[in-house]
């Protein structure tokens, strides 16, 4: 170039007017590799290349700010309580936890690539799983206790196998359905002068007459 001799040069200057060049080698014995996030042992001068490619044309990560953060996570605690707690069937619960976690997920991917756009998403998953985790041990001790009371009052009135069919269907058996059909054996009886007598002994009594006096007539029923 010096001397003038542009025409004995194999490719010409001109071809590298307001262009970068890079030079390096691609060698695995050159040492000149580094692992990258998309690839190992990629030649430093493409990450060089990379990084000046983002600055030309402006293509920089964007990290939400902690605001947006925590913003994001009371949003997923409170969605997910209210899956948990307001959605009856296990199944849709599970579903709905499903597509926020999917969603949140797939939402964060999409505005990585598309927009550069980083989501911190340590923390919100953690606190979703951690709400999970809470909210069905909290319903396990509460509605143990609910059951827990139900059994001793209805064990005072029901028999043991229609008390285990009512707290263990999957339906619940409280409600009445409408159209179903059960065979069924009926025993009208009758004590006499149960009002009188019930109006002259205290309650606790009257329930322990009951008791004796309908477990005789289970046993009629039953034969």
């Amino acid at each position: 170039l010096q001397e003038g001799k542009i025409n004995d040069i194999l490719i010409s200057p001109l071809q590298f007017k307001s262009k970068f060049i890079f030079f390096g080698v691609s060698a695995k014995e050159s040492q000149d590799l580094l692992n990258s996030s998309t690839k190992i042992n990629t030649p430093s001068m493409y990450v060089h290349a990379s990084v000046l490619d983002n600055i030309l044309s402006k293509d920089f990560y964007t990290i939400s700010s902690l605001k947006y953060s925590f913003l994001l996570t009371i949003i997923i605690i409170l969605t997910t309580a209210i899956s948990i707690f307001y959605i009856t069937r296990l199944e849709y619960q599970i579903l709905s936890l499903i597509f926020i976690s999917t969603f949140f997920i797939s939402t964060n991917f999409i505005l990585f690539i598309y927009f550069s756009y980083v989501m911190l998403l340590i923390f919100p998953l953690s606190c979703y799983l951690f709400t999970i985790l809470s909210s069905y041990v909290y319903l396990s001790f509460t509605e143990g206790a609910e059951k827990r009371k139900v059994t001793n009052m209805l064990s005072k009135y029901v028999s043991p196998s229609i008390l285990h069919e009512v707290l263990n269907s999957s339906k619940n058996s409280l409600i009445p359905e409408v159209g179903k059909k059960e065979n069924l054996t009926i025993f009208f009886s009758d004590i006499r002068k149960f009002t009188s007598l019930s109006e002259s002994i205290p309650p606790e009594k009257v329930v322990l007459m009951l008791n004796i006096y309908l477990s005789q007539m289970v046993t009629i029923v039953f034969k």
